[in-house]
């Protein structure tokens, strides 16, 4: 049986080797008429070894087959298929044909039949000017070939007898009829086969086009919505310059909507980026109750306001220590957990487990469940099929105030999947919703993790540093935010200017730099790989904290990898700035701190 299945591979193989989808029907029907006439002269030449034929017999057979491999040679190796096509119909029709015609008593047997075949496959294969001309040749050679044997008939090898002359003529008519029809079939079959490719392609367009439609009649609403508020309530503040109240609740609520317009933008961007695939896990040692535990305490605020009673359990978990994108973990749970807040009821429950299953110390992988359990709304079982859609929303009844996008179930589930998990929800109406994601940490043996702590004081007065930054709107929010923390404030609109600011400037006189990484003369990773080069030890050592739009991880890791101390990504609130600046000013040491 193995036998036979390998066989039928075998022959399958040389069939698309011969005919195959991605040729066109001209460079398939070339491969035929060329195997054709690679077969039949190996076929002759034998004959005529066995059989003891003539020496010319033999040396016309053999000049077929090498004509077929010259053919074939020049087709493939040399990409010549236009050039490897005339020559094999000119010596098919002007060469094979003539001779065999007169060696086979001419009219009397099949040969006017296989001529005929030869004109046709002249039209097949050939286009344009090329056939024309090449057609023309082969008929004149034909004509004259069927004339001079009219009128030379002493020239012909005659039949054996009559019958031997009807079979050929039979077996002529046979093949020749099933060549034509088998041609005539093949080209139906491969138009059908590229209609049906058209017809998909353009269904994919359609659907392509409908998608980007949906896509954007989403972008333009979610957009819209706070920027409707930000320009609303800028007015609003205008209009009211005198009165301090309602000024601070213009700006409270202008705040609100520019985090989220943000949060859209950077959904959008880690929608694009995860489909792709330009995303890259950035793996490092962390602790997955750390990761949970700083979850908890981002969404404080929300938990409180829900006053939710939280409740972790950590009994099932066996490997803490494990090695992964801690960020995109974060943003994972952070995502889950902020649904599960949003749609519950006050006062009522939220449960959060952690459990290993299945720990291989062999590869030093632990599978580990993550749920989430709320008690609230639910999830409409019609919505739960398409819940992992972008831009998905259900409208539920008194829930038309709950924030979101649609996108953070999206970019969480294929998040998951890009670290080879997978994520689950059930869900019942009016008692609540269990999410669990089950993925594959590498358990972290090595290295032990410690936890870091933010001093509670922020010590940054006085100190002086330099901000690099081409724009200068964004030079002059950093100005304000960190003269209002009593720094001072030195600006290069350039990575050039910077690098000759802190060149010329003495030991112990900046003790930061802020570099934004898009400038137009020279950009700041390469600005800080220069700082870095300098050989004065204390210019060289100065922090360089990047401060960019670019928020992708590989831009992080750029910028850590040319000798930055820490990323952050703008836009920057007073606090959040501060804070990095006051790790990086008066930690024990530098570390590769991230600010998200």
């Amino acid at each position: 049986m193995k036998d036979e299945i390998e066989k039928k591979n075998i022959f399958v193989r040389l069939v698309n080797l011969i005919v195959n989808e991605s040729y066109s029907i001209n460079r398939s029907l070339f491969n035929l008429m060329c195997t054709t006439a690679l077969i039949a002269g190996l076929f002759s030449t034998i004959s005529a070894i066995v059989m003891h034929f003539s020496l010319s017999v033999m040396v016309f057979s053999i000049f077929i087959v090498l004509t077929a491999l010259l053919c074939f040679f020049i087709s493939i190796k040399l990409k010549l298929q236009t050039f490897a096509n005339v020559l094999l119909v000119l010596f098919v029709n002007c060469c094979i044909f003539p001779i065999l015609y007169f060696i086979s008593d001419g009219m009397n047997g099949g040969m006017p039949l296989w001529m005929l075949l030869g004109l046709i496959a002249t039209l097949l294969i050939l286009k344009g000017r090329v056939c024309a001309v090449v057609f023309t040749v082969n008929l004149l050679i034909q004509i004259l070939t069927i004339v001079y044997g009219a009128l030379h008939p002493d020239v012909f090898a005659p039949m054996p007898d009559k019958y031997m002359a009807t079979a050929d003529m039979l077996f002529a008519l046979i093949i020749v009829t099933l060549s034509i029809g088998f041609v005539f079939k093949f080209e139906s079959k491969t138009y059908e086969k590229q209609q049906r490719k058209i017809m998909d392609a353009m269904r994919r367009a359609d659907e392509a086009n409908l998608i980007k439609s949906e896509f954007l009649s989403n972008i333009s609403h979610d957009v819209r919505t706070p920027m409707n508020a930000i320009v609303g309530y800028s007015e609003i503040a205008m209009q009211n310059c005198d009165d301090r109240k309602k000024l601070m609740d213009c700006f409270s609520k202008i705040k609100i909507a520019s985090e989220q317009l943000l949060n859209l933008i950077d959904g959008i961007l880690d929608m694009s980026q995860i489909e792709v695939g330009s995303i890259k896990l950035v793996e490092s040692e962390c602790s997955i109750q750390a990761v949970i535990n700083d979850v908890i305490e981002i969404l404080d605020k929300e938990i409180q306001a829900k006053k939710l009673n939280v409740q972790i359990d950590y009994s099932q978990l066996w490997e803490d220590a494990i090695t992964c994108d801690k960020a995109r973990l974060i943003q994972i749970i952070q995502n889950v957990v902020s649904n599960a807040i949003q749609y519950s009821y006050d006062g009522r429950h939220l449960y959060i487990s952690v459990a290993q299953p299945a720990i291989d110390n062999e590869q030093g992988i632990a599978r580990t469940q993550i749920l989430v359990r709320d008690e609230g709304c639910g999830i409409n079982q019609k919505f739960l099929q398409k819940i992992f859609d972008p831009f998905e929303r259900e409208r539920i009844a008194g829930k038309t105030e709950i924030p979101g996008i649609g996108l953070g179930l999206s970019i969480t589930r294929k998040l998951v999947q890009l670290m080879n998990g997978k994520i689950e929800i059930k869900s019942k109406e009016g008692k609540g919703t269990d999410v669990t994601i089950t993925i594959p940490f590498a358990i972290q043996t090595l290295t032990e993790i410690t936890d870091e702590t933010e001093p509670d004081e922020i010590l940054i007065k006085g100190k002086r540093i330099l901000v690099a930054e081409d724009n200068s709107l964004n030079r002059e929010i950093v100005k304000d935010m960190l003269e209002t923390a009593g720094c001072q404030i030195e600006e290069a609109r350039d990575g050039t200017f910077a690098v000759d600011m802190v060149n010329l400037s003495g030991e112990g006189y900046y003790d930061l730099i802020l570099m934004d990484i898009q400038m137009p003369m020279m950009d700041g990773y390469e600005a800080t790989r220069i700082i870095r080069s300098f050989q004065n030890e204390h210019l060289r050592k100065i922090p360089i904290v990047a401060l960019s739009a670019n928020a992708f991880q590989e831009d992080k890791k750029k910028a850590f990898d040319c000798g930055m101390d820490a990323f952050i990504s703008k836009p920057v609130s007073a606090e959040k700035l501060a804070r990095v600046l006051n790790v990086i000013l008066n930690g024990d040491k530098k570390r590769e701190f991230v600010a998200e």
